[in-house]
């Protein structure tokens, strides 16, 4: 037998019942061994339709996704009470402390943040926009996303200046803010 790795997952009910006519109809001893079998049969398919990853940004949509960001993240700092401190960044004022607000749209679970704007804030805000349309909040201090942040690749221009930081890394070592709803934008 190869090594395994156990695992647990919740499966919703109406899978269940699936894997569980599926065990019936192939006469299987549990059900372990149907998910194991089913699994074995969709991952080839699964790798013959998985679509190539998308392209990196380019000029024109890195532009546009700077836009939204500081379009979402003054929106953000009006709700949160915070007072705009720079008109070209995303910097902000948050009960006297210098904060940042960095937004990341649907689908995209990574901020990105100048080592140069981490030195002078207190906390750097993230903003995950959620499937619903509402944005997760968390904060976490410069201290800790120095610790937990990635570089860009080496290609990257901004190499050596910008690091990145994902959702999971805020959820383990920031602290959450709520959640809050802004009004729609529009996509540039």
């Amino acid at each position: 037998m190869s090594p395994s790795t156990t695992f647990g997952i919740r499966i919703p009910e109406d899978l269940m019942r699936e894997i569980d006519a599926y065990q019936d109809t192939a006469k299987l001893a549990s059900r372990s061994e149907a998910v194991l079998r089913l699994v074995r049969q969709g991952l080839p398919k699964h790798r013959e339709t998985t679509p190539a990853a998308p392209a990196s940004q380019d000029r024109a949509s890195g532009a546009a996704a700077n836009r939204w960001g500081h379009a979402t993240s003054r929106k953000i700092a009006n709700i949160l009470g915070a007072r705009e401190t720079s008109t070209t960044s995303n910097d902000f004022e948050l009960d006297g402390l210098p904060v940042t607000i960095r937004c990341a749209r649907i689908g995209n679970n990574q901020v990105g943040l100048y080592d140069t704007v981490r030195d002078r804030v207190a906390f750097i805000i993230a903003a995950f926009q959620q499937r619903e349309g509402h944005f997760e909040l968390y904060r976490l201090t410069p201290e800790l996303w120095a610790k937990n942040c990635n570089d860009v690749a080496a290609s990257n221009p901004n190499h050596g200046r910008l690091t990145m930081s994902n959702r999971s890394r805020f959820r383990q070592f920031g602290e959450s803010l709520g959640e809050i709803q802004i009004e729609e934008q529009t996509d540039d």
